[in-house]
């Protein structure tokens, strides 16, 4: 009985220690899960959708996704004019020929009578891509940035700025593609538009 008892105990005390040995083991493994862990990523891309031509060219506009990499939300930023107006072709023409440097955005400005007039640019912010006024099926994106900062806050604050500026809204610039380049560049992200002729990109706002 004695030795058996012992046996038993000496048996006991190898699976102690085997325990411990595994418990580490799987600490460690946990470390470096940690270590290595998918952190809170967010993921951003500068889209265009495609909305005429003019002279053999075909143009775009420009918005923003935001996407959150755990969560798998979307923010969406995007741009338009605040009045009905129809943006004549010409004006597209002639500002292929009119480099961004020279734009001077015109603020505090209230749409006027003119049927052409596009009042002021005009900010909108989804909650998520999918089903927003972006979600064309057709889209295309630069190459995307991924960082581990959320820039929403400061995406939606430039937003707000440039919404209360109330800038003429030109075809040409300034226009929907000079808010998407400017609220990414205002928050240092390094976000580029896909390759395709977007009049008014770089043209900044604020």
């Amino acid at each position: 009985m004695g030795s058996s008892g012992t046996s038993n105990t000496d048996g006991d005390e190898a699976g102690i220690e085997e325990d411990v040995q595994t418990a580490a083991a799987g600490a460690d493994d946990e470390s470096d899960a940690e270590a290595s862990c998918p952190c809170p990523k967010w993921k951003y891309e500068i889209g265009a959708n495609h909305i005429g031509g003019a002279l053999g060219r075909e143009y775009y506009h420009l918005f923003v996704r935001v996407t959150d990499l755990m969560n798998l939300s979307s923010p969406t930023y995007r741009a338009g004019p605040s009045a009905d107006g129809q943006p004549a072709i010409s004006g597209v023409i002639m500002g292929t020929m009119t480099p961004d440097s020279v734009v001077t955005p015109n603020e505090d400005y209230e749409s006027s009578d003119d049927e052409l007039s596009l009042g002021y640019i005009l900010p909108t912010i989804f909650n998520n891509f999918p089903g927003s006024l972006e979600d064309t099926g057709v889209a295309i994106f630069g190459e995307a940035v991924i960082l581990d900062k959320d820039h929403n806050l400061g995406l939606t604050q430039h937003s707000q700025e440039i919404a209360d500026k109330k800038i003429k809204y030109v075809p040409t610039g300034p226009n929907s593609n000079s808010y998407a380049t400017t609220i990414v560049n205002e928050e240092g992200i390094g976000a580029e538009p896909p390759d395709c002729w977007a009049p008014g990109a770089g043209v900044s706002l604020l």
